[in-house]
Formats: structure tokens, C-alpha cells, sequence
């Protein structure tokens, strides 16, 4: 059985969806994601992320201020976020959650943007 589907993107999805994880992957695969937006292989994209910092401080301003600034406002307009809570900790609990949040927007498709070490667990 494979683990790491090697088939082509669908041509066109609802969504994107963007695991949480380390800095640099979270990074990477937000870059990925950002280039199927803007390549229009996505309507949106949904990025997992906690709904406070290690700092006690919450997580989206910060995050829609680093898209904005990174990829421009028409782009960072597309991204809504899905925070995560304190409670989860594993990928099996952040697919619980990211499912709740997609049902909310009733999307038809969502392509998953994760790294390969995630389709493992």
C-alpha cells in the first residue's frame, strides 16, 4: 500500500488545505499552497493554525500581517484560518478539526498541503 500518492493535482479545487507543523515546514508548505492560488488551481486556502502562541499572544493577526506581507493583499484576502486550540497534538486530531472547519465553507473539493512525513503518520 502507498503512503505518498504520487498522482497529478486535480485540475481546479474549492481549497487548499495547510497542515500546522515546524516553522520551516509550516513555511514550505504554505509557499506551495500560495503558488497553487496564485496559479488560480485553488479558490482558497485553509491554513491549520494554533489559536494562541508559545507567548500567549493570538496567532492569526500575526499570520495575516506575514501573508500580506509576503504575498500581497489579493492573494492574503483568499486565506482563512483554522485554529487549532491547545487540545491538539497529533495529525489525527488536527484532521478532526480542519474537517469542521471545511465543512463550514461547504466546499465540493479540497486539496491537502502537507509534507510527506505527515501521510506517514
Amino acid at each position: 500500500m502507498a503512503l505518498v500518492a504520487t498522482d497529478p493535482l486535480p485540475r481546479h479545487a474549492d481549497a487548499g488545505v495547510v497542515l500546522n507543523g515546524s516553522i520551516i515546514g509550516q513555511r514550505t508548505r504554505l509557499a506551495g499552497a500560495m503558488t497553487l492560488l496564485q496559479q488560480q488551481k485553488l479558490d482558497q486556502l485553509l491554513v491549520s493554525i494554533p489559536d494562541f502562541s508559545n507567548w500567549d499572544q493570538p496567532v492569526a493577526p500575526v499570520a495575516r500581517q506575514y501573508l500580506e506581507r509576503k504575498y500581497g493583499d489579493e492573494a492574503a484576502v483568499r486565506v482563512e484560518f483554522c485554529e487549532t486550540g491547545p487540545e491538539v497534538n497529533s495529525t489525527e486530531q488536527e484532521a478532526k478539526v480542519l474537517l469542521a472547519c471545511i465543512r463550514t465553507h461547504h466546499w465540493n473539493s479540497v486539496a491537502i498541503v502537507t509534507s510527506d512525513y505527515h501521510t506517514r503518520r
